[in-house]
């Protein structure tokens, strides 16, 4: 699977590989800027470069299962899920 951030509509795509066929897109907050998974593979988290909010998508169902509004002492967000 491959996962792309859409800075310009706010979303985040997901196509299949090799073929490169959509799987689909969310919503996400403003401006999506990075993506990493966790190593399982089950779960990417989102942030954005204008959005105090931090998600976590599962890649199978490819929904947010959490959000993040909540920041450290340095002001970095973080989940608790």
């Amino acid at each position: 699977m491959l996962i792309a951030n859409g800075s310009m509509y706010n979303l985040t795509a997901f196509f299949s590989l090799p073929d490169m066929q959509s799987l689909g897109w969310i919503p996400v907050g403003t401006d999506p800027n990075w993506v990493t998974l966790t190593p399982d593979g089950k779960h990417a988290y989102l942030a954005g470069l204008k959005s105090p909010v931090l998600s976590v998508v599962d890649c199978q169902t490819q929904e947010i299962v959490a959000n993040s509004p909540d920041k450290d002492s340095n002001g970095v967000p973080y989940i608790k899920y």
